[in-house]
């Protein structure tokens, strides 16, 4: 099974206001985004790890993520082999 679903990050998804730390300490939090900047994150896992991964500064579209299926369909194989089956959601770029 490979499971393909993107993610959004922006320097407003890195603000925690709580934080785990041993006791006593402060927590740190390292903040690298410029304001407004915004990534898409569009990974392939399989058990294994990670078959394919992408990162751009836009949304997808079903343009960019046909494109990325594309690229994927060479890092796996042939059913009912491993790494055979693509899991993803119902999102309208998937369509």
């Amino acid at each position: 099974l490979v499971f393909v679903d993107e993610s959004g990050c922006n320097q407003i998804t890195t603000k925690h206001p709580m934080a785990w730390s041993p006791i006593g300490m402060h927590a740190r939090c390292h903040d690298y985004f410029v304001q407004g900047q915004k990534y898409s994150i569009l990974p392939a896992l399989s058990l294994d790890g990670v078959l394919h991964l992408d990162i751009q500064e836009c949304a997808y579209t079903a343009a960019t993520f046909n494109e990325f299926i594309n690229n994927l369909l060479d890092n796996m194989n042939p059913f009912p082999q491993k790494n055979s089956v693509i899991v993803m959601d119902n999102a309208s770029i998937h369509k």
